[in-house]
Formats: C-alpha cells, sequence, structure tokens
C-alpha cells in the first residue's frame, strides 16, 4: 500500500532515446497525452540543472512532438545520439529533465546557483542581468527574451483575474525571502521601476499595486512573462516577457527597445 501511495505522488513521466532527427524533432508517446486532459499546450518550460528552455510541441498526422526551442535544448545540455532523457511533468506546461549517457549512468549537468547576488545596478554596471537571450522567439514575438541566470523565479500566463490581482508562488516567496518583506520593485521591461507593496496572508502574499503595472505594459490575457527575484536596493523583482499571446509583435515602445 505504501509503495502505492509513493507511485502515485511521483508526477507522469516518459524516456525518449535519442535517435535520428532528435535535434529538431522529439515525439512525445501517445500514451502520455492523456496527462494533459485533452488540453495539449503548444508550449512548454523544460528545466534541467538550474537551465530552463521553452520548446514548442506540434501536431502533425502522426503524432505531437517537440520542435522549436528543441535545438537550443539539446546544445546546451550537449545530447548525444543514443543517450535516454526522462521528461517528468512538473506541470500542465512543466517538465523536469534527467540525461542518462550511452553507459546508462546518469550524465552530470552544470548548474547554476541561485544565491542572492547584488544587481548589476547596485554595483554601478552598466548590464543588468547575466542573461541568456533564446533567439527562436526573438522572429515571433517582436520582444527580445531572457532565460534567467542566477535568481529565483517564475513564469505565468496571465488570467484574467491576474490583471488585477496578483499573487506570487509560496515556493517563490520562500526562496526569494520575501514572506517578512511588506515592499518591493518591480522593474519592467522598459526598464521602469515600480515600487508596490506585499500584502502577506497566512497561505498566500499579494502585490499591491499590480493593475499600474499592467496598465502602463499594455499586458493582456495570455501573455507569458518571467519574474525574477533579483534583490539590490528595494528587494528588486525584474520582469520579463517571454510570448505576447495574439499579437504579432509589441508595442512601439517595446520595439524601439530591442
Amino acid at each position: 500500500m505504501k509503495m502505492a501511495m509513493e507511485r502515485s505522488k511521483r508526477p507522469p513521466s516518459f524516456i525518449k532515446k535519442l535517435l535520428g532527427e532528435f535535434t529538431h524533432k522529439l515525439e512525445i508517446p501517445p500514451a502520455f497525452l492523456k496527462n494533459f486532459q485533452g488540453n495539449v499546450p503548444k508550449k512548454v518550460l523544460v528545466k534541467c540543472g538550474g537551465q530552463s528552455w521553452f520548446i514548442s510541441i506540434e501536431e502533425s498526422d502522426e503524432d505531437y512532438h517537440f520542435s522549436q526551442g528543441l535545438a537550443k535544448f539539446v546544445k546546451d545540455l550537449h545530447l548525444e545520439l543514443g543517450e535516454m532523457v526522462i521528461f517528468s511533468m512538473v506541470g500542465h506546461e512543466t517538465f523536469e529533465v534527467v540525461v542518462y549517457g550511452t553507459d546508462r549512468c546518469e550524465k552530470t549537468i552544470s548548474t547554476r546557483s541561485y544565491g542572492r547576488q547584488p544587481c548589476a545596478y547596485a554595483e554601478g554596471k552598466k548590464g543588468r542581468f547575466d542573461v541568456v537571450e533564446k533567439e527562436e522567439e526573438e522572429s515571433s514575438m517582436g520582444v527580445k527574451c531572457y532565460m534567467p541566470a542566477r535568481h529565483p523565479y517564475f513564469v505565468r500566463s496571465m488570467r484574467k483575474y491576474e490583471m488585477r490581482w496578483f499573487y506570487l508562488p509560496a515556493a517563490f516567496v520562500r526562496e526569494a525571502g520575501l514572506k517578512s518583506k511588506r515592499n518591493v520593485v518591480i522593474e519592467d521591461p522598459l526598464r521602469r521601476k515600480w515600487p508596490v507593496r506585499l500584502q502577506q496572508y497566512v497561505n498566500h502574499t499579494s502585490i499591491s499595486g499590480w493593475s499600474s503595472v499592467v496598465r502602463a505594459n499594455d499586458f493582456a490575457i495570455g501573455d507569458t512573462l518571467m519574474f525574477e527575484y533579483v534583490g539590490g536596493r528595494g528587494d528588486a523583482i525584474a520582469l520579463r516577457i517571454m510570448s505576447r499571446a495574439g499579437r504579432n509583435g509589441a508595442s512601439a515602445a517595446y520595439e524601439k527597445l530591442a
């Protein structure tokens, strides 16, 4: 009974052996699709060794498969023919990955620490983040897309109620040390700084003043945003646009920035 309960707590997963043109197409096993409950996402976040990638899911006549973004995932992890990758579904649009080499042993993946280091502007440097640009996204969005480097972060696709009320994930609040904080600064994609207040409740933490950030940045339902805690003066949370929902490109202000 105990073993059955432990198995039920494990996230659903599947194994892929890297064969053929695996750098551009990787099939999702048909039997695994039931875990999406009839709503297969068009894009998922894949995490491994402290790194993250957005990879598209495409449907063809034969199958559903990972496509755009897969090449960078393969390159960054130095994946090779014959290796095996375990994809564990830890959220509807999030996977965690473990890689096994051709020797059948788990492959060592370099990690990035999430230490609370001072942010760049506090040190008087010109650069704001140690980031990796994800080139595959730029042409379709008209907005530069950034991946997190070394700080706690989360990614959220905006829902209707979040246009006015926004709740921070408990794990993010805990890792960033924000549970005892009352005020933080949100730095939007145009580098504007928004002092906001944190409303601390027993089971959640919300942002007071969030609707002003939404209006000023013309966010819409379905936009995918990344929130990265970078600390420094004012306990800054950097806000970046990962994708715009139903819009080809960005506003003039964002295009000028890019």
